[in-house]
């Protein structure tokens, strides 16, 4: 899964509210309440940021990456293209 991490105080959604789960003793996720769609996950060991599903955006093409992180434990068969 790709993420776009961006400040706390620059994200909102823009219909709908979010269905919450607390997922681990420091994380939270949120999943859109009609079709279950993980939307972002919220850190509160990095309480100024929120983890911003790619996939959940309207326009993913927008927002290239710029690091990859966790290529250690990536799937075998998962190329990183540039």
């Amino acid at each position: 899964m790709t993420w776009l991490v961006v400040p706390k105080s620059s994200f909102s959604y823009s219909s709908g509210t979010p269905k919450v789960l607390q997922s681990s003793p420091n994380g939270s996720r949120e999943f859109c309440s009609d079709c279950g769609t993980p939307l972002v996950f919220v850190d509160s060991e990095r309480p100024g940021d929120v983890d911003v599903t790619t996939g959940s955006l309207d326009e993913p093409d927008d927002f290239a990456p710029t690091a990859a992180v966790h290529e250690g434990s990536k799937l075998s068969w998962l190329g990183v293209t540039e």
